[in-house]
């Protein structure tokens, strides 16, 4: 039985490209050469994206990601479910 919290803490791998083949799951690759794939409807956000904005996203410091048309940064640690201590927002504007 592996444990996916314990694999957390161990998880050094940068991310290396996300891939969206269809409108239900993503493909996230590591650089060591595993691949994570995860249905859509854990991130309500993303899937809401059209196909050309989830083209449209950036791998920031190795272990996030974020898509141009949206204020949501996610962290690897997401994409195993551990997302309540991982999920940032942007802060649109600070009058």
């Amino acid at each position: 039985k592996i444990d996916c919290y314990s694999m957390i803490d161990d998880l050094k791998t940068p991310l290396r490209k996300l891939i969206f083949n269809n409108s239900t799951k993503m493909e996230v690759h590591l650089e060591d050469g595993r691949v994570i794939i995860i249905p859509l409807f854990y991130f309500h956000s993303i899937k809401k994206l059209t196909v050309k904005q989830r083209k449209n996203y950036k791998i920031v410091d190795d272990q996030n990601f974020i898509f141009q048309n949206q204020n949501e940064m996610y962290n690897i640690t997401q994409i195993l479910g551990n997302e309540k201590y991982y999920s940032h927002s942007f802060i649109d504007n600070m009058d």
